[in-house]
């Protein structure tokens, strides 16, 4: 069997439908990591670390932002939007400081806050934390293949050891159902 050719026999292999040959051809290269994490939110991220600390070569594969729905419109911007009002009651409970307490908080500084502490949506920062402690960030979804993640410029990444998925949880909207409760 060619080294990039599907497992004999998987017809739910992405590339069943190619001959070796013409998965050569696919894709232009091939990298291989000890782990392949897929999903670069917290979990991933913590994921990613601790493999690398342990010796292991990691790809972390991402198709939105780096950190996740938390450090962008979930955990982060919501306490960043809390805070504020949180340290004005704090400020109206005290004597003196209550005195100097004059309104509520400015909503546009509020606002300004939240949006320094999400970085406005750029993921670069944390994008940047990953290569920096040895990870490599790639940029694209995960295939369905056996220990396998089709990235950018058609790279196929495989793993030898471990193949996580630390993607979050998916999306939902009021009145979902979850463990038999509507939220």
């Amino acid at each position: 069997m060619a080294p990039n050719s599907p497992p004999t026999g998987d017809a739910t292999h992405p590339d069943a439908h190619l001959d070796a040959p013409d998965v050569a051809r696919h894709w232009a290269r091939e990298e291989t990591y000890g782990v392949v994490v897929i999903g670069a939110g917290p979990g991933g991220e913590v994921l990613a670390d601790r493999a690398i600390r342990a010796g292991l070569s990691v790809a972390v594969v991402e198709q939105d932002a780096v950190g996740g729905a938390c450090s962008y419109t979930a955990c982060i911007p919501s306490k960043a939007l809390l805070r504020p009002a949180a340290a004005f009651a704090a400020a109206r409970a005290v004597d003196r400081a209550r005195q100097a307490v004059t309104g509520p908080p400015d909503p546009a500084a509020v606002l300004a806050r939240r949006d320094r502490f999400t970085g406005r949506g750029d993921d670069s920062g944390q994008a940047g934390w990953l290569g920096a402690g040895g990870a490599t960030l790639v940029r694209g979804g995960a295939g369905r293949g056996r220990g396998q993640v089709d990235g950018a410029a058609r790279t196929r990444h495989r793993h030898r050891r471990h193949l996580p998925y630390a993607a979050g949880s998916p999306r939902r909207g009021p009145g979902h159902r979850l463990r038999g409760r509507t939220a």
